[in-house]
């Protein structure tokens, strides 16, 4: 019994310290005054100013830099932006910032942006006229799934179109399987396509080696 009641009265002092750990906030900044700066505020009518008065995390008041100065108190804390331009805080937990970023120079052979089969391709050796020999060549968004009757290149057909030039394809594939969207591994996909994607694998391969 008494073994029990201690460790009761363990667990019920855990929970009282993590509770009273959770509940602690962050280390908050100190009222602060933004001045000579060019804040953003995406109010019609008052689109730009010089400064802004921070307190606990919220803009108290938006002005000039000399208004501001004025009519604050003389304890809060200066950040001179010597003319930085301040955006607001945009909050997306769901981001595709970086990659965006990554992907926006490569050449884009996407089904939703070519219907059939041909297109891709003829966009593709449109492509290799247009870069220099030796530059890479690095293509996104090659998928079967909205081209139905795309046929991954060969070798033989890389070669041919592009023999001085390394290509790399970046391919995203996704299989319906009843009502569930599943992404296959690079592996699955080759299973399923067999001869033509691992072709496509291996010219990734012959014109990255053959640049070493």
């Amino acid at each position: 019994m008494r073994t029990s009641l201690k460790w009761l009265l363990f667990f019920a002092s855990l929970l009282c310290i993590l509770f009273i750990y959770l509940k602690q906030d962050f280390k908050k900044t100190p009222p602060t005054l933004y001045k000579n700066g060019h804040i953003v505020t995406l109010n019609d009518q008052q689109p730009i100013v010089e400064a802004m008065y921070v307190v606990d995390g919220k803009i108290i008041e938006l002005g000039t830099t000399k208004d501001l100065e004025k009519s604050i108190s003389k304890d809060v804390a200066l950040i001179d932006l010597k003319g930085s331009t301040v955006l607001p805080g945009f909050i997306d937990p769901h981001t595709h910032f970086s990659i965006s970023m990554f992907l926006s120079e490569m050449h884009n052979l996407s089904g939703f942006k070519f219907n059939s089969n041909r297109d891709v391709w003829n966009e593709f050796e449109r492509i290799v006229k247009e870069t220099e020999k030796g530059e890479w060549i690095i293509c996104k968004g090659l998928d079967p799934i909205l081209v139905d009757d795309l046929i991954p290149p060969s070798i033989t057909y890389l070669d041919s179109i592009a023999p001085d030039n390394p290509v790399l394809f970046l391919v995203k594939v996704y299989i319906i399987i009843g009502q569930i969207l599943k992404p296959l591994t690079l592996l699955e996909y080759i299973k399923q396509l067999q001869t033509h994607q691992s072709t496509v694998i291996m010219a990734k391969m012959t014109m990255v080696n053959s640049m070493a």
